[in-house]
């Protein structure tokens, strides 16, 4: 169903190779993941719901460790940058 290339340009090896156009499916995982990570940055109590509700699904848990993981970050890293840049430490 892709387009095929079957010799180098460059060195003149001959090989075959099927490029396939992503999968509708895919594309929408990757969108949904991104919209998730930015919920976590932006709400981080979200990403600790966001990733315990999503941890039960084992095809889903990196993604779960992620949401959980930038919540996480957020919450440490604005207060230190907070203080840092209003002067108080």
């Amino acid at each position: 169903m892709g387009v095929y290339f079957t010799v180098c340009p460059h060195c003149g090896f001959n090989y075959r190779i099927e490029i396939t156009p992503i999968k509708p499916e895919l594309a929408e995982t990757k969108r949904r993941a991104a919209i998730l990570y930015g919920i976590s940055i932006l709400i981080p109590m979200a990403g600790f719901v966001v990733g315990s509700i999503l941890s039960g699904d084992p095809r889903c848990r990196r993604l779960a460790g992620g949401c959980v993981a930038l919540g996480a970050m957020n919450i440490v890293l604005t207060p230190i940058l907070i203080l840092k840049y209003s002067g108080l430490a």
